[in-house]
């Protein structure tokens, strides 16, 4: 019954303003090219699960597991598979409603691909660059320079993850550090800092 509910209210999404559909039903009309390891059938069943507070977990394209971890009215974080994430936002436009789509693959850095969307899943027409490996880089008294670089060329080529920070409103960047060994990561730590950005005027902002 409440699979039939949760149907009902996906194609009912359909005759009300785009910007006011409500998170299920953007997961579930998001197109194959840009969820490709699960069908509608799928994500409605992860919804459903989800709504009803058990595990949302179903089986992928794959024969892997899928996992929803989080849903809110503006933000989606979804485990297609243990090595990649999939988070969707829904971001307030002077004009309208933007989806913003971070896409995570471990491999076994971290990347993220940025993409924006308008609610009916055509491109948005923006674009996000990513920083550069030294935008993230921070100075520290703990070592020498000759230590610092040694410590930083290890991260090249650098890899840039992004994360919504759903509590406090933002994007976080931040360079993987996923490839190094544990005291290495823990090294690096010292000479690196998160970029943080607000979305204002329909536009991400770098914060100081």
């Amino acid at each position: 019954m409440k699979r039939y509910l949760l149907t009902f209210l996906v194609a009912a999404a359909c005759f009300v303003p785009l910007g006011a559909q409500p998170m299920d039903s953007l997961f579930a009309s998001a197109p194959r090219e840009v969820m490709p390891l699960l069908g509608r059938s799928d994500r409605l069943d992860l919804s459903d699960l989800y709504n009803a507070g058990q595990r949302a977990e179903v089986e992928n394209l794959y024969g892997g597991t899928s996992l929803l971890e989080k849903k809110t009215e503006r933000h989606l974080l979804l485990q297609p598979t243990p090595v990649s994430t999939w988070e969707l936002v829904r971001l307030t436009a002077p004009a309208d409603t933007v989806l913003l789509l971070l896409r995570t693959l471990r491999t076994p850095a971290a990347t993220t691909d940025v993409a924006f969307y308008r609610t009916d899943w055509l491109p948005a027409g923006q674009t996000f660059p990513l920083p550069a490996a030294p935008d993230f880089y921070q100075p520290a008294d703990t070592a020498t320079a000759d230590e610092r670089r040694a410590l930083l060329d290890k991260l090249q080529p650098a890899h840039v993850c992004a994360r919504w920070d759903d509590g406090q409103g933002r994007l976080v960047l931040s360079l993987s550090t996923d490839g190094l060994t544990a005291d290495d990561r823990r090294d690096v730590a010292l000479f690196l800092r998160e970029l943080t950005y607000e979305w204002r005027d329909g536009a991400f902002r770098r914060r100081p």
